[in-house]
């Protein structure tokens, strides 16, 4: 849907952007490198969304609830740590991915594919240089 360089600086506008795109029950994936900008492209999306406090990395909790001032949901979560889909369904997965009153937003969701519901939103962030970074902003209506 676009793509686009940018730098630190520059984080809000590209998450302006997205949120401009995205609805409630929207599911959004986040691929790129450890320390490619992932968790703070959401931090920005969430603020744009309608939340006001801080936005950690749920690394080791696997899943962060933040309610936005519409009193919707926002469901983060950081799939880095899991070993096997059954530890996804084991904590509820599905009930998030089908939730139709908040936003996923999803890091390392390779685990999960076989699992995760068409259509959804894929944000691939490449790491350009120390200062910028690209970021890949698209649809996926199909598995291929």
């Amino acid at each position: 849907m676009f793509e686009s360089l940018y730098t630190f600086h520059e984080v809000n506008q590209i998450a302006l952007k997205i949120c401009q795109q995205l609805q409630v029950g929207d599911i959004v994936v986040f691929d790129g490198q450890l320390g490619a900008g992932k968790t703070t492209l959401i931090k920005a999306i969430a603020h744009y969304l309608g939340y006001h406090q801080d936005v950690t990395s749920p690394t080791f909790s696997l899943i962060n609830e933040y309610t936005i001032d519409d009193g919707n949901s926002i469901y983060h979560m950081d799939l880095y740590r899991v070993n096997a889909i059954q530890e996804t369904l084991d904590f509820g997965i599905d009930e998030y991915l089908f939730s139709q009153s908040g936003y996923c937003f999803i890091e390392w969701a390779d685990i999960i594919m076989p699992i995760l519901p068409l259509p959804y939103y894929k944000i691939e962030i490449q790491h350009v240089d120390a200062a910028h970074r690209r970021v890949i902003f698209h649809r996926i209506i199909s598995q291929e």
